[in-house]
């Protein structure tokens, strides 16, 4: 693309087509190299957010071993805690969502060589793969989903202080856990609706 001014003195855009199809191939090299490296950059910000998730609740859960005898610090700290695991859970999804679609888009790209072989051909089909398919995704979401049900032992623990019986807490942190849960499915699902997963 380049620029050509006409008699008028404006500028206007003029298309430059390629000479060869070796020009097209190595722009459509260079494309496959920039999606691939966003596609990884993604994949990097998940588990730098991931150490920072698991550093926080980790103070917490110590936050809470110290002060088991103060109800109410334990129920807050137990709230607060099973919000953090499930952003933690949906911020994880939402990496491995934009990590499929960049690399989908990479092998959507279209060269020469028809019969060239290309790691990105798992992400082959006519959306981006939802993320799930691999055990490293399952893996990944298990820990929050574990730190989790510890935050929902720290709201029945908490719970203590309106000196309700065993079965009443056990609900209240049950009910807590489950409305944490649906809230990840349901916004998980959501992602699959933006621009590129339509």
């Amino acid at each position: 693309m380049a620029k050509a001014s006409d008699p008028a003195g404006e500028l206007k855009r003029q298309e430059i087509p390629p000479k060869d199809g070796q020009y097209v191939d190595q722009f459509w090299s260079g494309m496959f190299g920039t999606l691939c490296s966003l596609a990884q950059t993604e994949a990097r910000l998940v588990w730098m957010r991931y150490s920072a998730f698991l550093i926080v609740e980790g103070l917490l859960l110590n936050f809470i071993k110290d002060n088991l005898s103060k109800h109410v610090v334990v129920l807050w700290v137990g709230i607060v805690g099973l919000v953090f695991c499930s952003v933690w859970a949906f911020l994880n999804h939402c990496g491995w969502a934009n990590q499929n679609l960049f690399f989908w888009h990479a092998w959507r790209l279209k060269f020469r060589m028809e019969n060239l072989t290309l790691p990105t051909d798992a992400f082959a089909g006519a959306q981006p793969p939802p993320p799930g398919g691999d055990s490293i995704y399952w893996t990944a979401q298990l820990i929050p989903m574990v730190l989790g049900i510890v935050d929902c032992a720290a709201i029945y623990e908490g719970a203590n202080k309106f000196a309700i019986n065993a079965t009443w807490r056990l609900g209240i942190a049950v009910l807590a856990g489950a409305i944490s849960l649906g809230l990840v499915v349901i916004l998980c699902r959501r992602v699959h609706g933006r621009p590129g997963f339509a």
